[in-house]
Parts: structure tokens; sequence; C-alpha cells
């Protein structure tokens, strides 16, 4: 009978072309369909199976054929998401997926979001093992360049806090020149004049130690003082008591005390007058510098 006949167009139409669009055709060439409930409820299974069947494969033009044929489909949002998956499976770089996003306007706010967000970490990553392999090199002008590079890189922070371990066991003396004159304020500071003081050798005259004194003058006085002390008795020490020398052995003593350095400069002043008998001498030099031993 005629229902029959239109049963048997219907089922090959089926089984020729099973796309849930195929249904919306087949309802377009034969209005005249006698089961119009039917084809209603067939070609929703059939799209709900076409969206089972996309959301679990891995063709990104499958995926992008949903797309195009029902894009107010209720679920389009998780298409979209699986669209965004598939080619951030393939990205090599994160300025793929930013192209991806760019390219993709009608994409949905949420997986935009979650693709920004996971651009961001990639990024992070990058950022991140680049930072790691700039310290593990252990050189320090490529790490002072990061931690004072203008607008500040995103570990700068962190470059500033390892610096220093890796300054102080280098022998770069403009580095640490350079270290300390763009970034004055840092807490390592001092460690890094010391070592800049000890490798560059200024300690051993006094033009030099003068010379870093007025470069740096928050140097430790105390290691100044007595690098100088040392310097002032090694002339001491190969010269021996006169009156055209007096000041200076008198001015070390009194800088010094009460020193065992400072003694024994003392003993110097006093052996003319004590290897000739004038006690009376002596006693008077000790009394004079009394005061500066306590």
């Amino acid at each position: 009978n005629r229902e029959q006949v239109w049963e048997r167009i219907y089922l090959i139409y089926r089984q020729m072309c099973p796309d849930p669009s195929c249904l919306q055709s087949f309802a377009a060439l034969y209005p005249e369909f006698p089961f119009p409930e039917r084809l209603k409820e067939d070609a929703k299974t059939a799209l709900e199976f076409f969206y089972g069947a996309t959301m679990h494969s891995d063709s990104v033009g499958r995926v992008v054929r949903f797309l195009q044929s029902y894009p107010a489909y209720p679920s389009v949002d998780s298409i979209w998401l699986r669209y965004y998956t598939l080619v951030r499976a393939q990205a090599k770089t994160p300025a793929e997926i930013e192209a991806f996003i760019k390219a993709k306007p009608g994409m949905p706010a949420a997986v935009r979001e979650i693709a920004l967000q996971e651009k961001k970490a990639w990024e992070d990553r990058i950022q991140q093992q680049a930072f790691d392999r700039l310290v593990s090199a252990g050189h320090p002008t490529p790490l002072l360049q990061y931690a004072t590079k203008q607008p500040p890189l995103k570990f700068a922070k962190e470059a500033k806090e390892k610096l220093p371990q890796i300054l102080l066991k280098s022998d770069s003396v403009e580095v640490m020149r350079t270290f300390l004159k763009v970034l004055p304020d840092h807490p390592a500071r001092p460690d890094v004049l010391e070592r800049l003081y000890t490798i560059s050798k200024a300690y051993r005259h006094l033009d030099s130690i003068n010379a870093f004194v007025a470069i740096y003058p928050d140097f430790d006085s105390v290691r100044i003082k007595w690098d100088r002390g040392a310097i002032l008795l090694k002339e001491i020490l190969s010269s021996t008591f006169s009156g055209d020398r007096q000041s200076a052995f008198s001015a070390f003593v009194k800088e010094y005390a009460p020193s065992d350095e400072a003694f024994f400069v003392l003993q110097k002043i006093m052996y003319k007058d004590f290897s000739e008998g004038n006690f009376t001498g002596v006693l008077d030099t000790m009394v004079q510098y009394a005061s500066y031993f306590g």
C-alpha cells in the first residue's frame, strides 16, 4: 500500500545518507511524507548520534562540519571545546593557540577563556624553563641583564635573589661593578663589595684602598681601617724611629691601640730612650699613650 511504499523509500534514503542533514533534505524533497513525527524524531536521534560521534572524533574536519551545520545545537559549546582540544594537541607554540583564538570570533566565551588560560600557562612554562636554564648556566652577566631589563621580566625578582649566589663565585670585576651600580640597594651589596674588594686586590696599596673607598664609601670601615694599618705597619717595621717619623709612628699608635700592633710600634718609639738608659723618657712616653690602651 501507499504507506509501505513511503516506508521503503524512507529506509533506502536513510541507508544512502544517514547524516542528520539528509533528513532535513528528505523533508524538503517529500513534504507529503505521511510520517512527519517519525521524521522529526529520527532527525533528533540522528543529530544526537552525530553529536556523540563528533565528540569522540579526532578529526578536526568533522568537528568543523558539525559547527558549520549546527551552530545553534544546544550543546555546541562542547563541540567548540572539542575543536579547541584538537587544535591544542597539534599546536607547537602558544602563538598557534593565539592565532586560533583570533581566527574564531564566534568561539563561546567559556571556551575562549580556557584557551587563553592554557596559552598563558604554556607561555609561563616556557619562560620558567628559559629562566631555569639561565640560572643553571651560572654566568652572572646574562642573569644581571635579565634582572635589570626594563620593563621587568617575569622572573626579575627571582633573578635578583639568585644573582648574588652566582656573582660571589665569579671573578668578574666588571660585572660586580655593574651590579653595585644598577642595583645599589640590593641586600647582598655588602657581600659583593667584600668580594670585589678582595679580587681586585685593592687592599695591597694605600692609593688603591683610598680609591675604592672614594667609589664605595659604604664599604666596611673596619676592614678598611685594618688594611690601611697593615700597610702602615709594614712601612714602620721597615724603618727605625726618628724625629721625622715620629708623627707617623704616633698616629699609628693612636689609631690602632689597644692592638698588639700598636703596642709593638709604641715599643719602637720607646726603644731609643730605653737603649740609652733614659727611663724617665720611657716612662713619659708610656704615660703619654696610656689612655689609648685603656
